[in-house]
């Protein structure tokens, strides 16, 4: 927020300051000690955000990381990496020094630590003092990077009443745990007023996770490697998947409720398509779209319906491939321009690129002439040695019609070309790449 500084209370309220009620707050010579030790463990520290990236790889680095920590009250947002067999007494440590700064956001990332063999007596308890941060009331969002199989087993998570009712935000990497579903659905059903979920599975056992959730969630769920976010009607829960066997049938279930779906890198089959159409037919909640390159052509029937579904879903994002495959200009035309923040777009053909270009400026223009991006990427890839003439000009109609933030042009451009550009109304853009 330009240049505020976030800060954060005991009970996890956000308050963004000026630098000198910040100053007021944290001494320069705090700041400056705590960024000293921080860089000095290959660490970073961003002051404004108040966030803080560190991975330590021993107990004496550990120690001085939490030494310096001890004060900073500053900390709002902690990845940290602990990269040792670290015993229960390490895990207290951390909890000790977070309890007492009042992080919001939480990533950790475990790196497959099994712990020494000298830990055994504490084996059923290892974890505990994890969950101890989890509960703690600044605590909204809680990031767990590359899980332990043994997480919740060497822990009293599902004998434990308490529950991370302060959670907003919880993310989960299950390609170990997998294996423990009874302790997945217990730290679900403990997060009572999670607004986002993020699972991380394996394909083969995306559905038993999925399922294993179907009873208690009704937040948002991100499954980022099956590049699906699933938005849940207002006080419904999911319906397990027992006779889900593909994409397909998933679509049948829960398509009306998908905000976020990739298709098209592997075998893009019509009939996920259709599924795909008649789960959205007047309840569509897509909002960002992938159409990826296809191993072949989906036909010119399945590019109908697609942009049907276009045509009825307030997109934000749209990410497309045009290679081989002129029908997909049609999802172009069928953007409701009022919604949409971000358009990457590739073409390979040089015979193709008007087409989409055009496509684009006709529907702005038909829209209200004017619409503002936070991103536009255009990716152009032709033999010749420079952009095209015509093609230049509707990429400069098409930046000058979306004022992007941020703009991205992936082509063989002249200086000329790229210079002219700037001749348009670029007064919002934050970051050019050409």
């Amino acid at each position: 927020m330009g240049n505020l500084y976030r800060t954060i209370n005991t009970k996890g309220h956000i308050r963004w300051i000026c630098i000198d009620h910040f100053r007021e707050r944290y001494s320069e010579t705090a700041l400056t000690a705590f960024r000293g030790t921080v860089e000095s463990l290959g660490g970073s520290f961003n002051e404004n955000l108040g966030r803080v990236k560190v991975t330590l790889h021993s107990r004496d680095q550990a120690d001085q990381h939490y030494l310096a920590s001890e004060e900073a009250k500053f900390i709002y947002e902690l990845e940290n990496g602990l990269h040792w067999d670290t015993t229960y007494d390490d895990l207290k440590g951390l909890r000790d020094v977070l309890l007492e700064i009042n992080v919001g956001i939480l990533k950790l990332d475990l790196n497959y630590i099994h712990g020494p063999d000298s830990d055994s007596l504490n084996h059923a308890r290892r974890y505990n003092p994890i969950l101890d941060i989890m509960r703690h009331t600044s605590i909204k969002s809680v990031t767990l990077v590359r899980t332990l199989e043994d997480f919740i087993k060497q822990s009293n998570l599902s004998s434990c009443p308490n529950n991370f009712s302060n959670l907003k935000h919880l993310g989960v990497d299950m390609t170990k745990l997998c294996l423990d579903i009874p302790g997945l659905r217990s730290l679900v059903a403990k997060s009572p007023n999670l607004d986002h979920l993020v699972l991380v599975c394996d394909s083969e056992r995306f559905l038993s996770v999925y399922n294993a959730i179907a009873e208690y969630q009704s937040c948002p769920i991100t499954f980022p490697n099956q590049t699906l976010r699933i938005l849940l009607p207002t006080n419904d829960y999911l319906q397990p998947l027992t006779d889900v066997k593909d994409m397909s049938d998933l679509l049948k279930v829960h398509g009306g409720e998908i905000e976020r779906v990739k298709l098209g890198e592997g075998e893009l089959l019509e009939p996920i398509v259709a599924a795909f159409a008649k789960a959205t037919e007047g309840r569509s909640k897509l909002k960002d779209l992938i159409l990826g390159k296809a191993k072949r052509s989906l036909g010119e029937q399945s590019i109908k319906i697609l942009a049907s579904i276009v045509a009825q879903s307030e997109l934000r994002m749209l990410h497309i491939h045009l290679e081989d495959e002129r029908e997909r200009v049609h999802i172009l035309e069928s953007i409701q321009w009022k919604h949409i923040l971000g358009l990457v777009i590739r073409m390979d053909d040089e015979s193709l690129g008007m087409s989409p270009l055009k496509a684009l400026v006709d529907g702005i223009k038909e829209f209200s002439g004017r619409v503002y991006m936070e991103h536009l990427e255009v990716q152009y890839e032709v033999l010749r040695r420079t952009l095209p003439i015509v093609q230049g000009q509707l990429v400069r109609s098409v930046v000058a019609l979306t004022s992007p933030v941020c703009l991205q042009l992936l082509a063989n451009m002249t200086l000329e070309q790229a210079l002219s550009l700037l001749v348009s109304d670029i007064s919002q853009l934050q970051r050019l790449a050409v």
